[in-house]
C-alpha cells in the first residue's frame, strides 16, 4: 500500500488527509462508499493510523471523486474508532490540505464543498493568504435525540443528552460523574462506562443511528463560565474505547452546544468556546444550522509506504 497524505494539526490533534492512494471502490454514492470501506478496507484504515506510520492520536480522512457538481471531493472519515460519515475537524483539515497543495483554485477561494455520507458539507476559509487561515465548518443543526435523559451508572441516575451532530454523542456533566476535568485517567474510564451504558439504554438502531456508528462517543462537560452573551466551557472528547482526544472535535463542540442550549445555559446564536487541553473551538448554534471555527496548520506532506 502507498498513500500521499497531508498531516494537519488542529488544537493538538493530528488529522491525516489522504490525497492519493485510497482504495479503488465500486460504490458511487457517499453512503455506499462508507459501507464498502467498512466492509472491505479495514486494512487501509489501519495502514494509515497504526505504527509505524501512525499513532493513537492521529485520525484520517479519504478524499475521493465528488458525486455532485458543486463539490470538490467526497470525504470519508477513517478514525481510530472506524470509518465514519463526517467530522468537522476532518472537513477543516481537508480544506487546509487542498489550499496547501494548490488544489483549491483561486476563482472560489472562500468556500470548499464536500459530498459526505451525512449529506453536503462546506467550509469557509477566512484570510486565505494568511500563514494559518481560519476555517469555519458550516453544518445543519444537530438533532437532540434525547434531552435530559436518565442513564443508570453504578446504581444511580445521571442526566445526559443524546445528540446527533454528524457523529452521535452522549453529553454528560463532569460534576454529575464526580470527576475532575484534569484527571485524564478518570475521564477515560468514565467515557468507556458512559458509552457502554448508553448503548444499552439507548440502542442505536432504535434511534435510527446505526449508520452513524456502532458505539456512542462521549462529551464530558465541565463548569460553564458566562462572559456576557457568550460562554466558555472545558470539555473532554472520549471514544467508546476510552481514548481521550486533545481537542473537542467539530461534531463534539456542536453536541456540547446543543446540550447547553437545550438546558437554557446558552442563547441560540451565542458564541460557545469549547476548550479542551489542545485548544479551543468557537461554536455557534442557530435554529437551522451550526458553525465551528478553528485554525488548522499543515505539519507535513509525505508519502506512506
Amino acid at each position: 500500500m502507498r498513500a500521499k497524505v497531508a498531516d494537519i494539526e488542529i488544537c493538538g490533534d493530528t488529522f491525516r488527509v489522504v490525497l492519493e492512494g485510497a482504495p479503488q471502490l465500486q460504490a458511487v454514492t457517499p453512503q455506499n462508499v462508507l459501507a464498502e470501506l467498512r466492509a472491505k478496507h479495514e486494512d487501509f484504515r489501519h495502514f494509515l493510523l497504526d505504527p509505524p506510520r501512525g499513532h493513537r492520536d492521529v485520525n484520517a480522512c479519504l478524499l475521493l471523486p465528488p458525486v455532485s457538481e458543486v463539490a470538490l471531493s467526497t470525504l470519508v472519515v477513517a478514525a481510530q474508532f472506524g470509518y465514519a460519515p463526517v467530522a468537522g475537524t476532518m472537513l477543516m483539515a481537508a480544506s487546509t490540505a487542498l489550499i496547501e497543495t494548490g488544489a483549491l483554485t483561486p476563482d472560489n477561494p472562500g468556500q470548499v464543498r464536500f459530498d459526505t455520507a451525512a449529506g453536503p458539507q462546506h467550509v469557509s476559509i477566512v484570510n486565505r493568504d494568511a500563514e494559518s487561515p481560519q476555517t469555519i465548518w458550516h453544518t445543519p443543526a444537530p438533532t437532540l435525540c434525547v434531552a435530559h435523559g436518565d442513564l443508570a451508572l453504578d446504581g444511580r441516575s445521571v442526566p445526559v443528552s443524546l445528540v446527533h451532530s454528524g457523529l452521535v454523542y452522549v453529553v454528560v456533566s463532569a460534576s454529575d460523574l464526580g470527576l475532575s476535568m484534569q484527571d485524564h485517567t478518570a475521564l477515560s474510564q468514565a467515557g468507556c462506562t458512559v458509552s457502554a451504558a448508553a448503548l444499552e439504554a439507548f440502542p442505536v438502531a432504535e434511534h435510527g443511528l446505526a449508520e452513524v456508528g456502532e458505539a456512542y462517543l462521549v462529551m464530558i462537560v465541565g463548569e460553564m463560565e458566562r462572559q456576557g452573551p457568550s460562554a466558555e466551557v472545558n470539555v473532554a472528547w472520549v471514544s467508546g474505547s476510552g481514548l481521550v482526544a486533545n481537542s473537542a472535535g467539530g461534531t463534539g463542540a456542536v453536541a456540547v452546544a446543543a446540550h447547553v442550549t437545550a438546558s437554557g445555559q446558552l442563547d441560540v446564536g451565542a458564541p460557545l468556546i469549547a476548550r479542551a487541553p489542545g485548544g479551543p473551538f468557537e461554536c455557534r448554534l442557530f435554529k437551522d444550522r451550526a458553525e465551528v471555527a478553528a485554525t488548522p496548520k499543515l505539519i507535513a506532506l509525505k508519502e506512506l509506504i
